[in-house]
Formats: C-alpha cells, structure tokens, sequence
C-alpha cells in the first residue's frame, strides 16, 4: 500500500478553491484506479483525509501575483475626486526656425514664402488669365486701361505682391490713397515702386489656376496659395508645447455661397477659418470652412474632423509612459467644456485679456 501523508496548508486551500464539477471529475478518476482497494479496519477518521503523494497537484506558484493584479486593475479602474498631481512631462525640441539664424536678414523670409517656384507659378497663371480675359473682349478701346496691359515678370511681380503686404499696417480708405499727393496721405513709398494704373491692372487679373480647367472644389482659386503657406509652415518651423485650434472670421461682405454668420465675432458675416496657432498667437496651419458638402476622410464629425485636420502631420514632441491618474474634467461655461487629460491638474488660474481678467 502507498504511503499516505496529511494534506499540507496550502492543499487544503488548492481543494477548497475547486468547483464542484472538479471534485467529481477527480473522485471519479479515484474511483477507477483504486476499485480494488479495501480500506482497514484500524484506519481512523484521520486517515479519511489522506492521498497518495501522486495524486496532489502542484500549487501554482503565481496565485499572489495574480491576486495583487487584480487588486491593482481594481484600483487602476476606480474614479476618485481626490486630486491628483499629474505626470511631468519634459518638452525635448528646439522651438523656432529651422533656419541657419547666421546668415538670417530680412529677405530671408521673403524668399522663404516666396520662392521662385511660387512666383513663376503666380506670373504664368496672371498671364494666363489676362490673355484669357483679352481674347474674350476682342475689341478694346485705346484710352481704356486694358490696351496698357503686358506680361508680368517675376521681379515685378515681387514688387506688387510687396506692396499688397504693406497695404495691411498701412492703412488708407481706397487704393487710390496709397499713391495721392495730398499732404493728408501723401506717402512716395507706393509711388518709387510702381505706378497706380499698374498696380491695377496686376491686381485685377491676379490668378493662381487655369480657370479653363473645372474643379468641384469650392477652394481651387486659392487652394495652391493655402497649401503653400501650410507646407512652409511645416517645414521651416517647429511649435511650441502648447497649441490650440483656434476659430477665425474674415470679412467677407460680397455674394458668396459658404459666408459664414458669427454674432460674437467682430466681424458678423465672413469666412470661417480654422486656425492652428501656439499659445503667442502665431498661426501654423489654416482650413477654410466651405460648407457642409465639403469632403471629409474621417467619419468622426465635423469637429473631430478638423482636429485631425490640423493635427496629421504635428508629432507628439513629449518623451513620456503613462503610469499615472487620468482626470476628465468638465467645466461649465456658456456652453459644457469636457478635457480628459494625463498631464493637467484641475484648477482655477486668471486669464489676462486687453481690458478686463477673467476668474477660469
């Protein structure tokens, strides 16, 4: 007969554990075995709970581990209001221009906007255009403007495009003003650059497309100029950590199918743009709002989409591992605003504007 031994501890607990299909499973398999066996009649009630050494299973090493785990995802999964300080992330990445800052002068953004490639595509298509414009008139008078029209070249069109610039800071109530000689405006920058007549004539058939060529874009007039300015965004200068998606309206007051109506902006009726901006106001990347029929490759919705939008080619610039509390936080303004965030604690900090500052 096999020598028999008390159960250990940790046995008892391993059988305890087991379900009642388990216990069946195994009597059933001692039933078969030991079908031959017939217990002694000097066997004590101590003895009835004795096995073979043979028939114990190994107690699994890991039942503490698992048990701390399950403890742990427990934890990791309750919600508290207990604050938390969040994780500090170190932001690794030189912020700036990509540029060598040695030979860096005041033409070096110029041409960075404005390379050649750029102006030779504005020359052709203006070009372009007037020629297109003067076939259709046919006939053209000798005091009308028009018969004065010729090619444009890239350096006059540097100019041009220079003076437009400067129209923004400087700002006069017509066009006319820019080159009037009275004492009230009579600036000679716009006048030693280009005569007014000329100045006209370029901005009135300036053109960035064939208009000969159909598109279903509600954007293709200045779809090149707007992927031009996100490119060179992209490429020749790196952001700061904190960046937000901001909402933009530009004064449109002509027909337009998409113009956009905004009571709290200070202009009502406009253009929506979509501005990717750091925290100093500097913008990164603009989406023109065209309507609702414009294509979308996320079917998230409107605003999920224009997140995306903005955000596909910026990388994460923070080295870090989440091991820490998230907090969702939800805070009642004019509307609800809803964070989830693994770096921000929850607090209230005033926000400084022009005139007044505001408790957030």
């Amino acid at each position: 007969m096999e020598k028999k031994r008390s159960l250990t501890q940790n046995e008892m607990e391993y059988y305890a554990n087991l379900s009642d299909s388990e216990f069946d499973e195994m009597f059933d398999e001692d039933d078969n075995d030991s079908s031959d066996y017939e217990p002694s009649d000097n066997s004590s009630d101590s003895e009835d709970m004795v096995v073979s050494e043979c028939e114990v299973d190994p107690e699994p090493e890991d039942n503490n581990d698992d048990s701390q785990t399950t403890t742990s995802n427990a934890n990791d999964d309750l919600w508290t209001e207990i604050q938390q300080n969040p994780e500090l992330f170190i932001f690794q990445k030189n912020i700036g221009v990509k540029l060598d800052t040695a030979n860096f002068t005041v033409h070096t953004p110029v041409d960075l906007f404005f390379s050649d490639e750029f102006l030779a595509l504005l020359v052709e298509q203006t070009n372009l255009y007037a020629a297109q414009e003067m076939e259709k008139r046919k006939v053209i008078k000798k005091n009308n403007r028009l018969s004065q029209w010729k090619d444009v070249s890239a350096a006059e069109m540097k100019v041009f495009i220079g003076l437009l610039l400067q129209m923004g800071p400087c700002t006069f109530p017509s066009i006319e003003h820019y080159w009037s000689t009275n004492k009230l405006y009579n600036v000679n920058f716009w006048r030693s650059h280009m005569s007014r007549n000329r100045f006209q004539l370029i901005l009135r058939y300036f053109h960035l497309v064939d208009n000969s060529i159909p598109s279903a874009d509600r954007l293709y007039k200045v779809r090149p100029i707007l992927n031009h300015f996100n490119h060179v965004m992209r490429e020749s200068y790196v952001p700061d950590r904190n960046i937000c998606i901001d909402e933009s309206m530009m004064l449109w007051q002509g027909r337009l199918l998409f113009r956009q109506y905004i009571k709290n902006k200070k202009h009502k009726y406009g253009i929506k743009l979509y501005e990717l901006c750091e925290s100093d106001g500097l913008v990164m990347k603009i989406k023109i709002y065209s309507g609702k029929c414009e294509e979308t490759d996320n079917k998230v919705g409107h605003t999920a989409d224009v997140v995306l939008h903005l955000l596909e080619e910026e990388k994460g610039e923070c080295i870090w591992q989440q091991n820490g509390p998230v907090t969702i936080c939800k805070w009642k303004d004019k509307r609800d605003v809803l964070s989830i965030s693994n770096m921000h604690a929850v607090e209230m900090t005033d926000q400084t504007k022009c005139f007044h500052t505001t408790h957030l």
